[in-house]
């Protein structure tokens, strides 16, 4: 501990303590008389408001914030500690010094100051959902803090803005114009196809470090796609919390064991050094193994570590393909942007439309801006119907609870993915975009310009980038019912011609061996 964090320490003890006590009195002298400079109070401020002592935190912020000092931290405590303490004063004081603060600084430092105070806002969302499915409330003013120092939000989620209509014409104009839609091939006829062996090593639960986290069915369904395709696929699953190197060193003896053609290995292993030493050695050990590194979430990842995958694997499958390490001179001929295999057809549209709404997903750290959307449609009555525990355990084998997964999707008839990630910037294409329309539901998407590479806005599905917009798309499903559905069709049988199972897994092996399609 430096001597800086020891005095940050030691004033946080302190103020606790006269907060325990109820001394309010003491409190303000001790603030008001500590020889410490105003920056180790307000580290103190900041150290409370991470341990949830919203009142202390509030408490001194509100003496600092009347002799004059000024910081987002304290306009922070001001704003949150106000609203726990039922002053509105202290709350348009706090939101008031937000936006003063943020908009006179570079958009460097502007930045900077939103990362400082992202895990407190994270807390605050951790805090809400916490109470229940009451947590409207709570992320509107949540919402209502960040505008004052996300200026974006201020449009994005301007609830008082007048609806934007749809207009379907337009909106397939755009979408035409914008489309970069990747070559399309045709897989070998049977008797061409090689009956290679694989194995796929993926992480057998979606979150691992999550007791109760639902089996992650991606390596079960690669496995069903493979083995329908002709190949002869097996699955090894692991799990990397807090063992990575026992995964690893596992994996590893498996395909020495067997030897198999191609492995197909969840890329989270290459984030770890001593699990990467492990795979080197089997790369070098079995240097005509075919190794292709999946990245569901390439955008998460550092440069440094997909420079150390490229020069270990044949392959880089990716669903990202506008993510700006590809354009490095490394990365040309190595990545197979390829939608992940489904395991199966899951057929077309059955029920007919409606003008709701379905979600179903959770709110993570890196995703945590669905809050802010679900909120919103709460509060202004959109018809929005939400399960947000689709990553839960629900007990059942990876593939059974897919497809109970998919259907559910299928019988919404139509669904939401929202696409902005924790840095407000990166809007990725992710897997919820291509199992929607795989369902056979209509998928209603926050805009994602990496869509333009899979899809046609307007003429596969419905992009919104506002929520101005999103109630147009609402009246839009309420006014031009047979528009939406023919929308819908079009979107699930483009799907089926481009992204079925054999398609891809044709991709796979062509970028792998070079053979060309039939």
């Amino acid at each position: 501990m430096t001597e800086a964090d020891a005095a940050v320490a030691e004033v946080q003890r302190a103020i606790v303590q006269l907060g325990l006590a109820q001394d309010y009195v003491g409190l303000q002298d001790y603030v008001l008389k500590s020889p410490e400079p105003a920056v180790v109070i307000i580290g103190a401020i900041w150290a409370l408001l991470n341990d949830g002592v919203i009142r202390a935190a509030y408490l001194v912020a509100k003496i600092l914030h009347l002799r004059g000092i000024v910081s987002p931290i304290i306009s922070f405590a001001l704003y949150f500690g106000g609203i726990e303490m039922n002053d509105s004063a202290d709350v348009a004081a706090g939101k008031r010094l937000l936006r003063e603060q943020h908009d006179k600084q570079s958009p460097e430092t502007q930045h900077t100051a939103y990362y400082a105070l992202e895990p407190l806002i994270l807390q605050q969302i951790s805090l809400a959902f916490a109470d229940g499915t009451e947590f409207t409330p709570a992320i509107l003013r949540l919402l209502d803090f960040l505008k004052q120092i996300v200026p974006d939000f201020r449009t994005r989620f301007d609830l008082e803005a007048p609806t934007v209509p749809f207009d379907i014409a337009k909106v397939r104009a755009r979408g035409h114009a914008s489309a970069r839609l990747r070559p399309q091939f045709s897989p070998p006829e049977d008797s061409l196809r090689r009956p290679r062996r694989a194995l796929v090593a993926f992480r057998e639960k979606v979150f691992p470090h999550f007791i109760n986290s639902r089996l992650l069915e991606q390596g079960p369904t690669m496995v069903a796609a493979l083995n329908n395709y002709g190949w002869n696929a097996r699955f090894h699953g692991f799990n990397f919390n807090k063992q990575e190197i026992q995964d690893a060193e596992r994996l590893a003896a498996r395909c020495l064991e067997e030897k198999p053609d191609v492995l197909i290995l969840d890329a989270v292993l290459y984030n770890f050094p001593r699990p990467l030493q492990v795979l080197t050695e089997m790369r070098r050990a079995l240097p005509d193994m075919k190794i292709v590194a999946l990245y569901f979430d390439a955008w998460s990842v550092r440069l440094k570590q997909l420079k150390t995958t490229i020069s270990l694997t044949d392959l880089i499958w990716t669903v990202s393909p506008d993510f700006e390490p590809w354009k490095e001179p490394e990365f040309a001929g190595k990545v197979a942007h390829l939608v992940l295999p489904r395991g199966g057809d899951y057929g077309g549209p059955i029920l007919p439309l409606q003008p709701r709404i379905f979600f179903g997903g959770g709110v993570a750290a890196y995703n945590w801006h669905r809050a802010l959307w679900i909120a919103a449609a709460r509060q202004e009555g959109l018809p929005l119907d939400t399960n947000l525990n689709a990553f839960f355990d629900d007990k059942l084998p990876p593939l059974e609870s897919y497809q109970a997964f998919m259907r559910r999707l299928a019988d919404g008839r139509c669904a939401i993915n929202f696409s902005m990630r924790q840095d407000m910037k990166t809007f990725p294409v992710t897997g919820r975009s291509f199992e929607i329309v795989a369902a056979g539901a209509l998928l209603v998407q926050e805009t994602s310009p990496e869509m333009d590479c899979y899809f046609i806005a307007g003429e596969h599905y419905l992009p919104f980038s506002s929520f101005a917009e999103l109630r147009g798309v609402v009246d839009f499903l309420r006014e031009q019912p047979e528009e939406a559905e023919r929308i819908r069709r079009a979107g699930n049988a483009f799907y089926r011609a481009r992204y079925h199972d054999d398609l891809l897994i044709g991709h796979l092996d062509n970028a792998l061996y070079g053979a060309k399609p039939a």
